[in-house]
């Protein structure tokens, strides 16, 4: 668990937000949010794309010259013992002005190249995977960031448009949970049950995502159990309808069990198919098991 921030520290956070002195007061309203989905920033996926283009033009040159390299020992017949013993090729590559000597100096090169270039790789497949910024969450960091107007920005410069592209936006703390339902309830969370006031002034709405989970999870134990029970009872009652009513009514339920997961959980598409199956089979043994009591009425 982490420590608990002293209050006095809260404090100054509040305080420099308030005054809006520039990159200070814009750290301290972004660390405000308990839990941190105001940590926006941008990901400049062009210049990645640039620097990493300009990485393999280069290794393609220097992958070039070495194959050239080795194309010219592979000529000599006493050269080319390099090519297959690697002590041999560390001795001659000691002698200055030979070729085994550029060979090692430009495989040195390669290596530190490639390890600039890979490990650019791996960080851009990370970045990759950060997710964008909620729109309400973004919208309130536009409105502190621009303020009341074009003369009350937080900062100016080039950094002034830094909001502007939001598919270049990234956000470090994302929602845990990002089913439909979850969104529906974030995005139209009751004013009364959030923080208005951390900031004098400040319109913003602040609640902690603990909040929503619970509300989303007695949601879901209302919906589960309303579809259990609900497809039971309607069972129990049509026990002496015909077969195909009874079925009729299990696809129905099922139907509506799948599209609710579906929408309610943060559920893939294997686990929706075999919760779906397991629902039906539950219907599908309370019917053929006779558990609702049809044949004993009908006798």
């Amino acid at each position: 668990m982490a420590a608990k921030q002293h209050p006095q520290i809260k404090d100054c956070e509040r305080y420099s937000a308030i005054r809006r002195e520039g990159y200070t007061s814009l750290a301290a309203w972004m660390t405000l949010d308990p839990d941190k989905e105001a940590l926006i920033f941008r990901k400049f996926d062009y210049l990645s794309a640039r620097r990493t283009l300009h990485l393999q033009s280069q290794l393609l040159e220097l992958e070039e010259r070495l194959q050239n390299l080795d194309a010219e020992v592979s000529k000599n017949v006493e050269s080319k013992k390099s090519l297959k013993k690697h002590e041999i090729f560390e001795e001659r590559s000691g002698s200055g002005g030979s070729t085994d000597e550029q060979r090692m100096k430009l495989l040195d090169e390669i290596h530190i190249k490639l390890i600039d270039y890979h490990n650019t790789l791996l960080l851009q497949s990370q970045i990759a995977d950060l997710s964008q910024p909620r729109t309400k969450a973004l919208q309130a960091y536009r409105t502190y960031f621009r303020g009341k107007g074009p003369h009350d920005r937080i900062i100016f410069g080039k950094a002034q448009e830094l909001l502007e592209d939001k598919k270049d936006l990234a956000t470090l703390r994302p929602p845990s949970d990002v089913d439909i339902l979850s969104r529906f309830v974030r995005d139209h969370w009751p004013q009364r049950f959030a923080e208005l006031h951390l900031l004098p002034g400040e319109t913003t709405l602040r609640f902690q995502e603990k909040q929503i989970q619970l509300v989303v999870g007695l949601i879901n134990i209302v919906v589960a159990a309303i579809l259990i029970i609900g497809a039971v009872v309607s069972l129990f009652k049509l026990r002496t309808r015909p077969d195909p009513v009874r079925l009729g009514m299990i696809a129905a339920f099922t139907a509506v069990f799948s599209v609710s997961v579906g929408l309610l959980t943060n559920a893939k598409r294997a686990e929706i198919f075999a919760a779906t199956a397991a629902y039906a089979a539950v219907l599908v043994v309370f019917v053929s098991g006779d558990l609702g009591g049809s044949s004993k009425n009908n006798t």
